[in-house]
């Protein structure tokens, strides 16, 4: 073999090599990577108490696209990711607001970019909405005016035939949220 065909192989092999490399970089700043948040999160034993805790309830869709943010934590902590998304009240059920006002929702999702790729991290437990559906939303407003939304306050409207997480868009179907699902359904 020559050394010129020594060299050309060896500069194919790299080129291949890069190319593969590069293409798998690209893919994971395209694709993002799931990863999972841990939080607390509050089960309400029956209906009447989640409205009580409840200062707005209201049938929604969504009304735009959300905007991401990075809440970045003190030393030794971990960050917390929002999604804001804009909702339409559909019809009020509690609550100062009124139909045709949009509202923004805080759910717990979000993405980072880092040198390794993209991200989406969520709190686990948690589905975001989607745009063709309408939620039925029991909300408390925090000090900063926003709504955040947890599993525990977010359900399909109306309710899907087939109770299946996927249908009613959660992780798992627990007989915690079917029996708060039951009484939402008979009630409103």
């Amino acid at each position: 073999m020559t050394r010129k065909v020594v060299v050309r192989s060896f500069v194919i092999v790299l080129s291949v090599l890069l190319a593969v490399g590069i293409g798998f970089l690209a893919y994971r700043h395209i694709v993002p990577t799931k990863a999972y948040a841990e939080g607390m999160i509050y089960l309400y034993e029956s209906l009447a108490e989640l409205e009580e805790k409840s200062d707005t309830i209201v049938e929604v869709s969504v009304a735009g696209k959300g905007r991401n943010v990075v809440e970045k934590s003190t030393v030794g902590a971990q960050d917390s990711y929002y999604t804001y998304t804009p909702v339409k009240v559909e019809k009020v059920h509690k609550g100062d607001v009124n139909p045709g006002d949009v509202i923004e929702i805080i759910e717990p999702v979000g993405y980072q970019r880092l040198p390794t790729g993209l991200y989406y991290i969520c709190r686990r437990g948690y589905e975001p909405i989607k745009q063709a559906t309408t939620y039925l939303l029991f909300l408390q407003e925090n000090p900063d005016g926003d709504y955040p939304v947890s599993s525990q306050r977010k359900f399909v409207w109306p309710t899907p035939q087939e109770r299946t997480a996927e249908s009613l868009e959660i992780t798992e179907l627990s007989s915690q949220y079917e029996m708060l699902l039951d009484a939402i359904a008979a009630k409103y």
